[in-house]
């Protein structure tokens, strides 16, 4: 898949994008859900730092309340890390 990146203040690095079907329902039916990528550079202790080959920050994907016949968002969100290999 592709995404745009964009960046706020020169830091924090955002992608957003839509997953199709993401969230399943017991009745065959899925929702789309929408991920938002949000990360900087870290230093070795996670700490914020100008400049790193180490980029870290959270995955979270959220599906539409009302999803599912559910009147709540379904919401997973986890750690994410990047490291520069090349």
């Amino acid at each position: 898949w592709t995404a745009p990146l964009t960046v706020h203040d020169g830091e924090l690095w955002y992608v957003r994008r839509d997953v199709p079907n993401w969230e399943q329902c017991e009745d065959g039916t899925a929702a789309t859900g929408h991920q938002i990528f949000t990360f900087t550079a870290v230093d070795p202790s996670g700490f914020p730092v100008p400049v790193s080959n180490t980029l870290a920050g959270t995955d979270k994907t959220t599906g539409p309340s009302g999803a599912c016949g559910v009147s709540r968002w379904f919401v997973i969100e986890m750690p994410f890390r990047l490291d520069k290999i090349g």
